[in-house]
């Protein structure tokens, strides 16, 4: 009892000392797995670090007429991890939809339905316990917990064969659904093992509709049922190809697998005669190491395609799609968009070739959505080619986070919504000429939430939020800040290194928050802690303000007070009464465990008037940004 009672202490002991070394709050789940060697302090997935795996083997028939998918699928689950399981977690994305559930939006009564119909499951060959029907313990929406026959132990695997039904909404959603008569987008179709990580074990809460989400990396082998007028854009690389497509389709498309220049693989003529696709085939996909898979059928859509070489030696070729109607205002551009984005990102930032065999841009004709997959992106249209530029970049960038670097998004969405409007709006910096759509928006819309009841620190898990305008400035807005910023500190290329380190430590791995911050301090040598307390653990608000200014010997001191605890650049502009103006810009540096801060202007001089901050830094408070000299002559 004295030796358990000792070993309790010193537990407490050490965890109080890791999170005082590293100056920021630690939960005990984030200590444990440093103890656990399964993650280390310097931000590197630990030696004992694991990760669990599915094969999926499904088998669909999509009914776009009714929006009904019947499937059979078989799913191997390996059990890396260290501890037996005694039951599995299986996600029914497909619930959302289901009557009585609860939703963080609204859904008209006609698109709801009795939830995913299961008409077969076994474990290993043998009938799971229970009647047909759900022989799950809980109701648990969304999520269901299966208690097994027998546990899986350590290294163990197991099989499990599903039967079931479902009606996709019959209605276009921002994520997936029916975009007109002939064309649907369908995601969060099919029944999915839950992810089983070193933190928490089972990741047990429910999908409301809002946040985003948090799976393993899988195996994917899916055949797909659709009329024959139908055809398929999907994750995953299509298998024979030739039994699909009409021959002068058929050249087309092999065509632009090789090509620099967008080839029009489908035309309005195409359509209008009917010389498209062979019909009585399955469509068959095949998808490694990803950690979803999605699907788009059309009868009537255009589709446009080229290709890119990665590396050098340009051997590997990322193929570039757009699908989209006849009547699309701006969304045909999106291909060429898409190319260009896709050489920023794997050239420039993060500077990492794009990782995946292909990407599909699926026109879903809503202003202002859009909404990613891996190898697919479902996105909306408008007239407006700028908006069609940054959701198009936005989409392609998650294909770094979260599907190359799974980060969790439905506890901590900063970690890809963030990174990811850093990482387009930079490739978009380019693309327009200077003027990415999605940079002012994002300073603007900060600025008004700052401060505000409905603002939530980034660390907040994003699961527990469901006001709209809250999530927004929690995933998106306040933490793109605090990337912009911190890479203006650190510099492009510096920031780039840490980056790039981040994501090789965890590409296809699950890192949290704690291993991208200790990763970065790793890389620099340095401690961060006052640069992420304040931007995403505290609260916190733009604010910064002109404070004295004095004379002190032959210099003019001005004094910059930061009011609302976030570390932002300091931009100022100083008129002398000679007639120079300074421009003095110092980054987010400066406020460095301080929330005051002088600059000194060398001259004999004396000042005139002062303005600090412009447009890209936000500030909810701008009536002290303003400074002007007395005029003594009146007197």
């Amino acid at each position: 009892m004295k030796q358990l009672f000792l070993f309790f202490i010193l537990c407490i002991f050490s965890a109080g000392i890791l999170s005082q070394d590293k100056g920021l709050f630690i939960p005990k789940e984030i200590r444990q797995a440093y103890d656990k060697g399964t993650r280390s302090t310097t931000g590197a997935p630990g030696s004992h670090y694991f990760q669990n795996h599915s094969d999926y083997d499904i088998e669909a028939k999509f009914d776009p007429e009714t929006g009904i998918i019947r499937g059979f699928e078989n799913i191997t689950y390996t059990n890396n991890s260290p501890d037996t399981l005694q039951q599995i977690a299986i996600r029914l994305y497909m619930n959302l939809f289901r009557k009585g559930m609860k939703r963080d939006f609204r859904v008209s009564a006609e698109h709801l339905h009795d939830g995913i119909e299961i008409t077969h499951l076994k474990f290993n060959g043998e009938k799971v316990a229970g009647e047909v029907g759900l022989p799950f313990q809980d109701d648990m929406g969304t999520l269901q917990m299966i208690k097994l026959p027998e546990p899986v132990k350590p290294g163990g695997e197991v099989t499990f064969s599903l039967k079931w039904k479902v009606r996709m909404p019959a209605k276009g959603y921002t994520r997936y659904g029916q975009y007109g008569k002939e064309n649907w987008f369908v995601a969060y179709w099919y029944p999915q093992i839950a992810v089983y990580d070193d933190l928490t074990g089972w990741h047990e809460h429910s999908w409301h509709g809002r946040e985003e989400f948090y799976n393993d990396y899988s195996d994917f082998d899916v055949t797909l049922e659709v009329p024959d007028d139908h055809l398929v854009w999907a994750t995953g690389v299509l298998k024979q190809p030739e039994r699909h497509y009409q021959p002068e389709i058929l050249q087309r498309y092999r065509k632009a697998r090789h090509s620099d220049s967008i080839i029009h693989i489908i035309t309005v003529s195409d359509i209008e005669n009917n010389r498209i696709a062979t019909p009585g085939n399955k469509w068959h996909f095949i998808a490694k190491n990803v950690p979803d898979f999605a699907f788009a059928t059309s009868a009537e859509y255009l589709w446009d395609a080229t290709s890119l070489g990665m590396g050098a030696a340009k051997k590997r070729r990322v193929f570039i799609s757009s699908v989209y109607g006849g009547d699309s205002q701006k969304i045909s551009r999106s291909t060429q968009i898409s190319r260009e984005a896709i050489k920023r990102f794997s050239e420039d930032l993060p500077g990492v070739p794009f990782p995946f065999p292909q990407i599909t841009n699926f026109n879903n004709g809503i202003p202002g959505a859009g909404m990613e997959y891996p190898m697919m992106a479902n996105n909306g249209d408008s007239k407006d080619k700028e908006f069609v530029t940054g959701v198009t970049v936005h989409e392609i960038a998650h294909t770094y986070f979260p599907f190359y670097v799974m980060t969790n998004e439905s506890s901590y969405a900063f970690m890809d919504e963030g990174l990811v409007t850093l990482l387009g709006i930079e490739a978009d910096r380019h693309i327009s000429d200077g003027q990415p759509y999605y940079g002012p928006i994002s300073k603007n819309s900060y600025t008004r939430m700052a401060a505000s009841l409905n603002e939530v620190p980034p660390m907040i898990r994003s699961y527990m939020i469901s006001d709209v305008e809250s999530y927004f400035t929690h995933a998106y807005n306040r933490p793109h800040a605090a990337f912009f910023y911190l890479k203006d500190m650190l510099g492009d290329e510096t920031f780039a290194r840490c980056l790039q380190t981040f994501m090789d430590r965890w590409n296809r791995k699950h890192p949290t928050p704690y291993d991208f911050f200790f990763t970065f301090e790793n890389v620099l040598d340095r401690d961060l802690a006052w640069y992420w307390k304040p931007w995403f653990f505290e609260f916190g608000h733009p604010d910064l303000g002109l404070g004295n200014i004095k004379e002190q010997g032959n210099r003019q001191i001005i004094e910059v007070r930061n009011h609302g605890n976030l570390p932002l650049p300091v931009d100022i502009t100083v008129w002398l009464d000679n007639g120079s103006v300074r421009e003095i810009y110092e980054s987010a540096e400066v406020w460095a465990n301080t929330d005051s801060y002088d600059i000194a202007v060398g001259e004999r001089t004396s000042i005139d008037s002062v303005k600090l901050g412009d447009k890209t830094i936000p500030d909810i408070d701008q009536s002290n940004n303003f400074y002007k000299a007395p005029d003594f002559s009146r007197l």
